[in-house]
């Protein structure tokens, strides 16, 4: 144990205390072998530990070279720090200490001895945070250089970086080094990660250890930091609490960097647990923003050449606010800012208007001039001329820092400022050549929506690539344009334009420059990695018609490609651009580069005819063809072109489906467009091997019904379920071709993998099948019930993967879908929300619960149970109320319904079935009330738990409550019950036409309840026409009543005319049939 302590000394403090280029070097250095010279304890008390883990054999270091304590001793000019230390070595019986520890640890504690020896520490603070003068520092007057600024911000990112290269590792153990890399990790990381549990509780001993054995060193506040991390992880929340406590009062004491101050008092924020365990990510910005603001109130120090990097920091917190719209937060973030006098100016000025900058565009949003609110332009403005004020503040201060300048970019587009982007642009890299967020800045100031063209910008970025300044970052300018091309311009007009030869020959000189010219810059900057470079060179040349280059990088690459470089470039499928440059550099190119035409060109330009010839020319070429990426891009178009043909001629369309055409799913397997409206019916009697389709596709404003099989060459062995092809429709062009037809294959094994069967659903269930979404959906419950559960409430369905949302069904579509399924069982919030729709457990219920369309008193009987269990679950007395109100028992169904809502149960569905319940005793008054609350348009919860159809329109229990409203307001003999309904804010009921007989009876009551019952019982008598054979019944008794010239008004005891209706069919029979089928439409 002796040298796995050892080790990690050297490994963990120095690692931890220098920057992330240290860490490369340590592993560079090292050597695997086990044990270490880092600590001079006697043998005797080595014995007296257990023996150490072994570790895996490794050659042997050399030995590291060794100091005599006595001799050091002996020296006059140490500090006392420096003799504590040694003295504290020597009580303990150590007669040497090796020289690199001794070098770190001196450099550490003795800032003259560092200064000496001409290696300045790089954590030195300039000056206080309380120093006046930190409101006018002395900024260099002369430009940044890309080395200079990157070897600031290593410095501000490590301690004691200078040292590093002096400093020799010579026996560190793998593990404890492993140990000490996640730990570092940790602690320079902006959110600490959570980290395999079996690291910590070795890791919490050697720290204790070191702590103990290491007197000089035991109050380090990275090493307490480092304490409480793995306290924390071990749940020893008290023992953290107070290791970050003291970590966050030495570091003030101490002369490491302030910037440690974030995570040392984020972790004292979070109190320890919930550095490792919440990873929720509201709480954590919430505990990310108060480190920064206590950095920046509290500890912030940090030299001129500093601020740009400190602002960095501050800067990711304000991205964060602005992803995870917290404007609130922002706003109050800037005020305290601004109160901090202490701070210096430009940072100041520059975070103001960062955040100003971000709440104007909060404001106005990122659409056209036009779709901007009249009343969101006067904020833009105003929070536009302070952010434009602060830039300019902050370019005043230090035009040498390119960060005002750059930001003044995108101030000037928008008229709030007197000078040009091109003058700013030329500000902002006079201060550094290869400040990219200038370049970015500028090349969006050049896009169409601007008043720019995609040539305007490409000639900037091809301006910048000549200059060949390979030294530098500012060939990745061919990069940005690429991006803000493919986000801010038309696809068409993009893709159109990235197919030129010339763009495509800059962009392979800027990618292969930065390839044959690689840098090493620290952290934090650009990507230079080869893979990366010749990725995106590879996709520029192949779109550019740079084939046979194209080729030589895909031969290189292999499947290997950048995933990065492919989502930067808009790859769909990196197949098919791979087959097409292999097939355009064969020797049958000239034929293939027709079937492109062919494939590429629109309807009005090719026939079916010529298509269907087309074909079998592939087939062709797909023999006398070698290169199989080639062939399968050649089958592809095959494909595609024979199923247009013969859809078009009227023929029977079948498309085979089979495994070599894998790749022919678009990579980010797209999304339904609200355009694409389709439905999936699936056999499974015997195998999945038809599936029957029926898609509306859009093509250039045109709508085609495509109907076709997709047939199964094999079987799979369980129900076709384990095998299961997803169609998938989507807007996308296929290389120019008028629409895609893609599928995505997810799964071809025969043993289902947990998630398979929930994952088949949610596809299904977007196909609108949810039928066949109900059924995977209940098998994964089986499948998997501490994972997947399912939700059915009143009209809807929910379903849950691991507490996270699936999908959300309203009851028009789960009409007759549990006809069929077992899956008709009510949901629990027992467990929480753990238990699945198909298994609620009740130790006292030996039995399968009771489904849905079960009998009253069978579900009366089984949540009787579950409310006695546990009296304040809101849900199981919610459930037994329901269950008595389907029994008829009222009385006993509005006390439990209260209950429920005492309890927390906050639905409205709660509210319309009380209301129900008052209506059916005939207290008008009191259902009215609760009629009221459900269908509230301004409920709070009615918009979190159930969409709205609409505008106007709400699905579920307070569409039910507003048609009732409804019918009060026109058919109420009572003049105050309308008059309430009027004040109230309730949504509208919407009808469907063959609903339209409901207006009509309004109508005629609205009439019959002003005296004009000759008219309404003409009106009543067209409606008969409209309505069911079942409500003429019920509608037979006001007909009578307006013959005679009499209003038809129910007495005390008799229902409502609406509840009449409803009872036509039983009200209760199921969830989709709270209302007649003619109603259906309404809810």
């Amino acid at each position: 144990m002796k040298n796995a302590f050892r080790g990690f000394v050297v490994c963990f403090l120095l690692l931890m205390t220098f920057g992330c280029d240290s860490r490369e070097s340590v592993v560079k250095k090292s050597s695997p072998q086990q044990g270490g010279a880092t600590a001079t304890k006697s043998s005797d008390s080595d014995q007296k530990k257990p023996p150490a883990k072994k570790a895996a054999p490794a050659k042997k270091a050399p030995p590291a070279k060794m100091l005599s304590v006595d001799r050091l001793m002996e020296r006059k000019d140490f500090p006392k720090e420096i003799v504590d230390m040694l003295h504290n070595i020597k009580t303990k019986g150590g007669s040497e200490i090796k020289e690199s520890v001794f070098f770190t640890m001196r450099s550490r504690l003795d800032v003259n001895y560092a200064v000496q020896e001409g290696k300045e520490r790089s954590w030195k603070p300039v000056r206080s945070a309380t120093d006046p003068s930190n409101d006018e520092p002395e900024y260099s007057a002369k430009p940044v250089g890309t080395d200079e600024f990157c070897q600031q911000l290593v410095k501000f990112h490590g301690v004691g970086i200078d040292h590093f290269a002096t400093l020799t590792f010579d026996n560190v153990d793998a593990e404890v080094q492993q140990r000490a890399e996640q730990l570092f990790r940790n602690i320079n990381a902006t959110n600490i990660s959570p980290v395999e549990p079996e690291f910590w509780p070795d890791t919490l001993a050697e720290l204790i250890a070191i702590e103990t054995e290491f007197d000089g060193i035991s109050e380090d506040p990275l090493l307490l930091y480092a304490l409480g991390l793995a306290s924390a992880a071990n749940r020893k929340f008290k023992d953290a609490s107070v290791y970050f406590r003291k970590s966050a009062n030495r570091l003030r004491q101490s002369n490491y960097p302030s910037r440690f101050a974030v995570k040392v008092h984020g972790a004292n924020v979070r109190n320890g647990p919930k550095c490792l365990i919440d990873e929720t990510p509201g709480r954590n910005l919430a505990q990310y923003y108060l480190s920064v603001l206590y950095w920046l109130k509290h500890d912030f120090r940090a030299g001129p050449e500093d601020h740009r990097n400190a602002y960095r920091m501050v800067n990711e917190l304000i991205n964060e606010l602005k992803w995870q719209r917290e404007w609130d937060l922002m706003t109050e973030f800037m005020r305290e800012i601004s109160s901090e006098t202490h701070l210096p100016v430009w940072l100041r000025s520059m975070c103001k208007g960062r955040i100003s900058n971000r709440l104007a565009w909060r404001w106005r949003g990122s659409g056209f001039a036009h779709t901007v609110p009249k009343e969101n332009w006067k904020p833009f403005e105003q929070y536009q001329k302070i952010a434009a004020e602060e830039f300019e503040r902050a370019y005043e201060i230090n035009p040498m820092f390119p960060e005002s300048a750059a930001e003044l970019i995108r101030i000037s587009m928008t008229g709030h400022n007197e000078e040009s982007e091109d003058y700013w642009f030329e500000k902002a890299i006079a201060g550094q050549i290869d400040y990219m967020p200038a370049y970015e800045a500028k090349l969006f100031s050049l896009v169409p929506q601007w008043g720019g063209s995609v040539k305007e910008m490409f000639e900037f970025a091809k301006t910048h690539v000549d200059k060949e300044r390979y030294d530098t970052q500012v060939p990745t300018v061919m990069s940005l344009f690429y991006d803000i091309v493919f986000r801010y311009v038309n696809q068409g007009l993009s893709e159109t334009f990235m197919a030129k030869p010339e763009v495509a020959k800059c962009a392979v000189k800027a990618f292969d420059g930065m390839i044959n010219h690689p840098l090493d810059q620290g952290i934090n900057l650009a990507k230079r990695e080869e893979n990366y470079l010749l990725t995106l060179k590879v996709i520029a040349a192949a779109r550019g018609g740079l084939h046979e280059l194209a080729c030589d990088g895909f031969e290189q690459l292999g499947d290997d490609a950048d995933i990065a470089a492919l989502a930067l470039m808009r790859v769909g499928s990196y197949g098919l651009l791979r087959g097409k440059a292999f097939a355009l550099c064969s020797e049958k190119a000239e034929e293939c580069q027709k079937i492109q035409e062919i494939a590429t060109a629109s309807e009005e330009e090719v026939t079916a005819e010529q298509k269907s010839e087309i074909v079998d020319q592939c087939s062709e070429l797909m023999e006398q063809i070698e290169n199989e990426y080639a062939v399968n891009w050649l089958r592809t178009i095959r494909d595609k072109l024979q199923f247009e043909s013969e859809f078009a001629l009227g023929m029977s369309a079948i498309m085979p489906f089979d495994e070599s055409l894998s790749f022919w799913a678009c990579d980010d397997r797209s999304q339904f467009t609200r355009e694409s409206n389709s439905s999936v019916s699936i056999d499974t009697v015997d195998s999945l091997k038809h599936m029957s389709l029926r898609s509306l596709v859009n093509s250039k404003g045109k709508s085609k019904v495509i109907e076709f099989d997709l047939k199964f060459p094999y079987d799979t062995g369980h129900k076709g379920l384990a095998t299961h092809f997803t169609p998938s429709v989507t807007a996308m062009n296929f290389d120019g071709a008028p629409f895609t037809f893609g599928f995505n294959r997810l799964y071809r094994t025969k043993k289902t993998k947990s998630g398979h069967f929930r994952e088949i659903g949610q596809f299904s269930f977007g196909w609108r099948d949810t039928r066949a979404a109900i059924y995977y959906f209940e098998t994964e419950v089986k499948n998997e019930p501490n994972q997947m559960r399912l939700r059915i409430a009143p009209g809807y369905f929910e379903a849950y993967w691991n507490d996270r949302f699936v999908c959300r069904s309203t009851s028009k579509d789960i009409v007759g879908a549990w006809d069929t399924f077992e899956i008709c069982q009510p949901w629990s919030r027992k467990g929480r929300g753990k238990v699945s729709v198909s298994g609620i457990r009740l130790e006292s219920w030996n039995v399968p619960p009771p489904p849905i369309r079960a009998g009253g008193q069978e579900l009366l009987k089984y949540y009787k149970i579950e409310s006695e269990e546990d009296p304040t679950d809101r849900w199981a007395s919610f459930w037994y109320a329901h269950a008595a109100h389907m029994t008829g028992d009222t009385e006993k169904a509005i006390e439990l319904y209260l209950t429920a809502i005492e309890n927390g149960f906050a639905e409205p569905e709660a509210a319309f079935f009380l209301g129900d319940c008052h209506d059916r005793q005939g207290d008008a008054a009191e259902a009215l009330q609760w009629y009221l609350i459900a269908a509230d348009g301004d409920h709070e919860d009615i918009t979190r738990m159930f969409g709205r159809a609409d505008s106007q329109n709400y699905v579920n229990s307070c569409h039910w409550a507003s048609s009732r409203l409804e019918w009060l307001k026109y058919c109420s003999p009572d003049e105050s019950v309308r008059a309430k309904i009027e004040e109230g804010k309730f949504c509208r009921a919407g009808y469907e036409d063959r609903q339209i007989w409901i207006v009509d009876l309004f109508k005629a009551m609205e009439m019959a309840r002003t005296g004009d019952f000759e008219t309404a019982s003409d009106v009543a008598e067209s409606l008969l026409s409209k309505c069911s054979e079942q409500d003429k019944k019920v509608l037979e008794a006001v007909l009578a009543a307006w013959r005679s010239g009499e209003e038809y008004r129910w007495s005390e005891g008799d229902s409502p005319l609406y509840l009449e209706l409803e009872n036509s069919i039983p009200f209760f029979r199921c969830f989709e049939d709270y209302l007649p089928k003619s109603w259906n439409g309404i809810y």
